[in-house]
Formats: C-alpha cells, sequence, structure tokens
C-alpha cells in the first residue's frame, strides 16, 4: 500500500517536473523574455501581407520563430532577417531592447519612418540591412555607437541630412557602407578615410557636395567606389589614382574638373568599370589604359576630352563597353579611327558609343569584324566620309546603329538612322542579313538598288515581332489566354481605368496570385501602336523606384484572331493621385492626404523625372505628366506610368541649348502640355518642368488647370504667381490650413501656421518657376527641383520636431 501511494507521489512529482520545464522553456529567464516583448512590439508595428510573422506568438520558443536566430548558449536573439517578404511598417523603437543582435536583415520590404534612434544601443550589431525600403529622416547620429558594424546597407531609401561626421572614428571594423539612392546632403566626410577595412563606397544618387575628400587615399582595400548622381566638385585628388586595389570607380554625373593621369593604367591595374561621364574632365585619354587587361567597361561620355584615342584594344580582352560620346575626340583626320581595327579582338563587346566628336576620315572595313555580341554602335554627328562596309552583315546582334549627321552610305538595325548624308548609292545586299533590323530611316538622301527589296524582307519581320524581340530577351512574354483569365475575360468589373489609347484591368496572373494592372491597347485608334512601343523602349531599359514597374507584356492575337497588344504592370494599391486628389470615395478621402503625404508624392515624382532626364542614356522625356499618370502604392509612395508619348533625347541634342528631341508633333494633355509644343516646338526637359509645374500646383492648391474658374486668360500659373508670397495660405487646398489646428495642439508653443506657410509659399514658387510660359525663363532642372522641395519638406518636418 505504502509502495503504491510512494510510486504514485514519484510519477506526480516527475509530471510536475516536466510541466515546470515546459513552463520555464516558454516563459524563459528575464532576459528572454525582454527578447520576446521586443519581437512582438516590433510585430505590432507591421503589416505583413504573406503571414510571415504568424508564428511569432506565445505557443512556441521565440527561438524558432520565422526570420528569428538565437544564439546556442544564452539563447538570446542574435538575428532578425526578413528581407523580401513584403512586410510595411514601421521599425519599432523596441528593436533596441534586442541587445545580443548582431544581424539585421530588413531589405526589400516596405518599412518607412525614421531609423529608430535605439539601433544605437546594440553594441553587438555587425550587419544593419535596411536596403529598398521607403525609410525617411536623417541617419540616427548615435549609429555609430555600433562600433562592430562591418556592413551598413540602407540605399534605396528617402534618407535626408548629412552623413553623420563621427563614423570614421567609431566604425574602425565597417566594409560595406552603402547608402545610394537616397536624399542625403552635405559633404562626405573626411573621417571615412580612417576606416582602414573599407571595402565598398556607394553613395550614388544622392545631393553630395563639395571635394572629394583626400583621406579616401587611405583606403588600401578599397575596390569598389561609387560617387555618381551628386555635386561633387573641383579635381579628383590625385591619391585616389593611385589606390591599387580599386576595381570599380563610378564618378559619373558630377561637377569634376581636371585630366586623368597618363600613367591611371599602371597606377589603377585592377579596374574593370571606369565610369566617369557626365563631368567636365579634359586633356587627352592616357595611352595607360592599355594596361587595364581586366576592364569591361570604359565610360568618359559627355566631358571634354580631345585629341586621338591611344589605346591598344587588343590588349582589352574583357571589354564590353567603350562609351566616348559627346567629347571632342577626333580632329577631322583619316587615321582618327584606326583604333576601330584592335577593338576587333574585343571578343565580348556590346556597345561602341562615339556620337558627338571630330572623328574624321573613312569608316574602316573592320567594324564589320567586331564582336558578334556587339548590339548598339553609335557614330552620329561626327566627320566620317566613305562607304558603309559590305559586310556589316555579320553583326548579327547588332540593334543599334547611328551614324547621322555624318557623310556616309549606311545602313544599320533597330531604327537606323542615315538622315544628314549625302547617300547617292546602293544599300549593301548583306544588310538583308541584319535579323534585328525594325525601321530604316534614310530620309533626306538618294538611296538605290536594292532597297525595296530589303525593306520588303524586313516589313514581315516586324510585324512579327518588331517589337516583342527586344523585351523578350528581359521580360517573359504572356498570352492572350492568361490575361484573358486573369482579368475574368476584361470584365467591365475588373476595369479600373481608361486611357487615350485603351483600358486598363485589375487582374490575378499565375497560380502564385500576383496581382497585376493590364493595360490593353485599343490598336484601331491611332498612334496606340506607337504608344506600345514607346512603352515598350521606355520602360525595358529604366529601373526606379518611382517609375512604374512592368512586369511582362502580350503581343499576340485574341480570340477573334485580331491583332492584341497589352502591358502587364505591378498593381498600385491606393489608384491614382487624381482619385485622391478630386474624387472622394470610401476608400480614400481627399481629407486623407495630408501635407506631408502631399510632399512626398510631389518629391516622388520629381525624383522619377529627374531620373529620367539625367540618368538615362538617352536622357527620357515622359511627355505626358498628369495626375492619373502618377499611381500610389500600399505606402502611397508615388510611381510615374504611362510612357506612350515618351521620346529619346540624344547626347548632341542635351547638349544643345534647345534640347530637342528626335520627334516632332508630339501630344500631350491639355492643361499640362508646354505652350511652345503648341507652336511646334519638339519634345523637350523644359517641357516636362512645366507639367510638372502645373502638377504641383495641382496638388497643393487641389484645382485641375482646365478648371472653369481658370478663363479670361487666367491661368493656374497666374493664379498662384499673383498670390506670392502674402497670399498663398488663401489660395491653397482648405484641408491643408486643419493642419495647423493638430499641429499647434501638439506644440503650443510653436508657430503651426507659419510653419505651413513657409513651407506652402516654397512649394507654390517651385510651381511658378516651373511652369513659366517660355521655355527660356525655366531656369530650374528637375535636379534643382527635388533639392528644393526635399529642403522644404526638411525645413517643414523640422517646426514639428517630426523627424
Amino acid at each position: 500500500m505504502l509502495k503504491s501511494i510512494s510510486t504514485s507521489c514519484l510519477v506526480t512529482l516527475a509530471c510536475c517536473f516536466n510541466l515546470l520545464l515546459h513552463s520555464y522553456a516558454f516563459s524563459g529567464s528575464p532576459s528572454d523574455r525582454t527578447d520576446r516583448l521586443a519581437l512582438l512590439a516590433i510585430k505590432s508595428q507591421l503589416h505583413d501581407p504573406l503571414g510571415v510573422t504568424s508564428s511569432w506568438n506565445n505557443s512556441i520558443n521565440l527561438c524558432q520563430w520565422t526570420g528569428v536566430t538565437c544564439g546556442h548558449r544564452h539563447q538570446r536573439v542574435t538575428e532578425l532577417d526578413l528581407r523580401n517578404q513584403s512586410i510595411g511598417g514601421i521599425l519599432s523603437p523596441h528593436v533596441g531592447n534586442l541587445s545580443f543582435l548582431r544581424l539585421i536583415h530588413l531589405a526589400d520590404n516596405n518599412f518607412y519612418g525614421n531609423i529608430p534612434q535605439e539601433v544605437g544601443r546594440l553594441s553587438r550589431l555587425e550587419s544593419l540591412e535596411l536596403a529598398n525600403n521607403s525609410f525617411s529622416g536623417k541617419i540616427p547620429t548615435n549609429l555609430s555607437r555600433c562600433s562592430n558594424l562591418v556592413n551598413f546597407s540602407a540605399h534605396g531609401n528617402n534618407l535626408v541630412g548629412e552623413i553623420p561626421a563621427d563614423v570614421g572614428y567609431n566604425w574602425m571594423r565597417l566594409e560595406k557602407l552603402s547608402i545610394s539612392d537616397n536624399h542625403l546632403t552635405g559633404q562626405l566626410p573626411a573621417s571615412i578615410g580612417n576606416l582602414s577595412v573599407l571595402k565598398v563606397i556607394n553613395v550614388e544618387e544622392n545631393r553630395l557636395s563639395g571635394r572629394i575628400p583626400n583621406t579616401l587615399s587611405q583606403l588600401r582595400n578599397l575596390f569598389y567606389l561609387n560617387i555618381a548622381g551628386n555635386q561633387f566638385s573641383g579635381n579628383v585628388p590625385p591619391s585616389i589614382y593611385n589606390l591599387s586595389s580599386l576595381e570599380l570607380l563610378y564618378l559619373r554625373g558630377n561637377r569634376l574638373i581636371g585630366s586623368l593621369p597618363i600613367d591611371i593604367g599602371l597606377t589603377l591595374p585592377k579596374l574593370t568599370n571606369f565610369v566617369i561621364a557626365e563631368n567636365n574632365f579634359s586633356g587627352p585619354i592616357p595611352n595607360s589604359f592599355s594596361n587595364t587587361s581586366n576592364l569591361v567597361m570604359l565610360d568618359l561620355n559627355l566631358n571634354l576630352f580631345s585629341g586621338k584615342v591611344p589605346i591598344n584594344f587588343s590588349r582589352l580582352q574583357n571589354l564590353s563597353w567603350l562609351l566616348l560620346a559627346g567629347n571632342n575626340l577626333g580632329n577631322g583626320a583619316a587615321n582618327d579611327l584606326d583604333f576601330i581595327t584592335p577593338l576587333t579582338n574585343c571578343s565580348k563587346l556590346i556597345a561602341l558609343g562615339l556620337y558627338g566628336n571630330r572623328f574624321g576620315g573613312v569608316l574602316p572595313h573592320s567594324i564589320a569584324n567586331l564582336s558578334t555580341t556587339t548590339v548598339q554602335i553609335n557614330m552620329g554627328r561626327n566627320q566620317i566620309s566613305g562607304t558603309i562596309p559590305s559586310g556589316i552583315g555579320n553583326l548579327v546582334n547588332l540593334n543599334g546603329f547611328g551614324i547621322d549627321l555624318n557623310q556616309l552610305t549606311g545602313t544599320i538595325p533597330h531604327e537606323i538612322d542615315l538622315s544628314n548624308n549625302f547617300l547617292n548609292d546602293s544599300l549593301p545586299l548583306e544588310v538583308g542579313n541584319l535579323q534585328n533590323l525594325v525601321e530604316l530611316d534614310i530620309s533626306r538622301n538618294q538611296v538605290s538598288g536594292c532597297f525595296i527589296v530589303v525593306y520588303a524582307r524586313r516589313r514581315r519581320f516586324v510585324h512579327k515581332s518588331s517589337v516583342t524581340s527586344p523585351m523578350e530577351q528581359q521580360f517573359p512574354i504572356v498570352s492572350y489566354a492568361e490575361l484573358s483569365k486573369a482579368t475574368g475575360e476584361f470584365s467591365t468589373s475588373n476595369m479600373i481605368g481608361q486611357g487615350s489609347f485603351g483600358f486598363v484591368y485589375r487582374g490575378i496572373l499565375g497560380e502564385g496570385g500576383l496581382l497585376v494592372a493590364v493595360k490593353v491597347l485599343n490598336l484601331t485608334r491611332k498612334g496606340a501602336f506607337k504608344s506600345f512601343v514607346a512603352e515598350c523602349e521606355a520602360l525595358r531599359n529604366i529601373r526606379h523606384r518611382n517609375l512604374i514597374k512592368i512586369i511582362t507584356i502580350c503581343s499576340s492575337i485574341d480570340s477573334h484572331g485580331v491583332d492584341f497588344k497589352a502591358l502587364v504592370y505591378e498593381y498600385m494599391q491606393n489608384g491614382s493621385l487624381e482619385e485622391w486628389l478630386h474624387h472622394s470615395n470610401d476608400q480614400h478621402d481627399v481629407c486623407d492626404l495630408s501635407l506631408i503625404q502631399r510632399l512626398n508624392i510631389a518629391i516622388d515624382i520629381a525624383y522619377a523625372i529627374e531620373y529620367l532626364h539625367h540618368h538615362c542614356q538617352p536622357p527620357i522625356i515622359h511627355g505626358d505628366l498628369k495626375p492619373s499618370n502618377v499611381l500610389l502604392d500600399h505606402d502611397m509612395v508615388a510611381h510615374v506610368g504611362d510612357f506612350g508619348l515618351a521620346k529619346f533625347l540624344y547626347a548632341c541634342q542635351v547638349d544643345d541649348m534647345e534640347t530637342h528631341s528626335s520627334s516632332i508633333g508630339i501630344k500631350g494633355t491639355v492643361g499640362y502640355v508646354a505652350p511652345e509644343y503648341g507652336m511646334g516646338s519638339e519634345a523637350s526637359m523644359a517641357g516636362d518642368v512645366y507639367s510638372f509645374g502645373i502638377l504641383l500646383l495641382e496638388i497643393f492648391i487641389r484645382k485641375r488647370p482646365t478648371d472653369s474658374m481658370f478663363n479670361d486668360g487666367l491661368t493656374i500659373h497666374e493664379f498662384a504667381m499673383k498670390a506670392l508670397p502674402q497670399r498663398v495660405i488663401e489660395i491653397v487646398d482648405p484641408l491643408l490650413l486643419l493642419e495647423v489646428r493638430t499641429n499647434n495642439s501638439k506644440n503650443p508653443c510653436g508657430d503651426g501656421r507659419g510653419g505651413i506657410e513657409e513651407c506652402l509659399v516654397a512649394v507654390i514658387t517651385i510651381g511658378v518657376l516651373c511652369s513659366m510660359e517660355s521655355p527660356i525663363d525655366r531656369t530650374l532642372e528637375m535636379r534643382n527641383v527635388v533639392a528644393k522641395l526635399c529642403a522644404a519638406r526638411e525645413a517643414f518636418l523640422s517646426v514639428y520636431d517630426l523627424m
């Protein structure tokens, strides 16, 4: 009896002990509970459409939560990895309580708001990956306390302000600094030169200025330096060219001057990419580039280089891009193009850009022996004479050959331009071998012979795949049947928009259930096919977070055997800016569009157009900027779409004061189209600036430029200009003034109205300057517009301590 009781007690005790252990495993020590509570606080601030954090609950050990890794010894959270999970929301300050964190990877999501200052508490942190989100505000000053940091990547966000000056005194283990594609200002801190193990610096596409710090020459492990797309000025410190570890050097799009050292190819022997386009470098091209045997890209476009091209390209077996356009190279001599022959040894050549120089002489027959990998050749606007070699047909992958504004006979694929030459002979029969030929422009010449035969052959080819061929190389082609299924047979219930050339439908594509927007072209409308071509050409070569993303295309026939063309885009959940400004419905009311939201949207649009104008080669003119072509994603980030009227600018035209495009008779939307277009002027950057100015005024005044109040000579531009500066508060959307009371209640000692009024005056002034009637009076470029709008936003936010 006693024995059975004793046994029963032992069993009960054992069960209790197991329950105790189980309870301990899930409640944990106080430090474990700290990690659990911090993670749950982070989760509470997230929008998680894929349910990635659904495992973050009290039913299982936190070390088993998705994206969470714990240390083996102490069971504390050491890694938080939620990259590319479509997660949105703010990053909670409670992240600073995860004191054992070594790695935070949140890249490629939809986070917004400030980077919490509390991250600076994480003394063990080694990797902070925040890239490709919408984080805003300044880089936290106390982030420099993370003295063990090896990798800081925050590119592709909306960060503002300066790079903390003391980063070079604390991040002594830093190997990678990647903060490109933000809105950062100020200088590159000289203290960065103290980071002796640094390998990567990428600050591309910001608003950094001043001189390049000489201290960078101390970084003996640096192999990647990218400061492109900023406002750096002056000479490059000579010691930079002595960084023998450098492999990739990008200085494009700044205000740099000076000449290149004659021994650059000896002091930078590991160079693979040397990109210094869009600056004011001058002098000769150094012959020592012949020694850079690893060179893949040499981009000297749009500078002031002169003289011959002395490089022995036969030694550069890896060269793929040789871009020398827009300089003063050559002197019209017969031997200017002698470098073409050794270039035939570059078996990986993709692009040769010689546009807008002074090259003379006869086009060498050896050009027909360039690598069959060559896709683009542009030799326009030179002084080249002679005939085009018959063997040009050997370049079977060529889809671009520009030789306009020369004295040549010629041919070539994909929108060939032989205009303004002195052609009076037959085109070579071999032109017919160019399988990528799309359009042959031989206007203002006297071509005879086999041209009719070539045109007939190419016309049959164009009908089948003139547009889809280049796109097929980049995007998967979807069938008509798939799009029909995705949109419910193009049901009117799924129609979400209507444009000049067709309709837009909401669809669910494929087994994965991808939500998309399908733009179906009405090919019976005049200009619809041209619009399809223009949009394909523009979108297939550009990528920016504020431009609509194309997913795929369809070029097929429908169920009735009729030609069918459609573009498939990522779906924008918050519709168009037009709907937010001028329509009120259950999904969003105009009163929800606050001042800061309007500022952010305006800046997003400005960044998109600035990218098209200043960072695309060739530059692109949008041509139809208006609220219905601005789409808003889940986080209210603006994306510019509809490139059906887009035009390309070519190198010489960018340099010309007129900055005109290759096409005339541009169309647009009444109220937004630049006045000069109505008088026959060609597409220009100034035209887009005008449209942006009108759009900016509309966003803040909330009146269409075609509103009935604008008559008898009064335009929205005049209306705004007359109100500057004292009466701006009287003309803007009254809903914006509701923020005065809200902000004053938060900050009763502050001047809410004053802060808002100052911001509105700055914005309306920008809109007026952009929408001046004469293009000569539009002194702002889009890069200036972006800088001014960002400054207005920063000043506004600082008033209410929102940063």
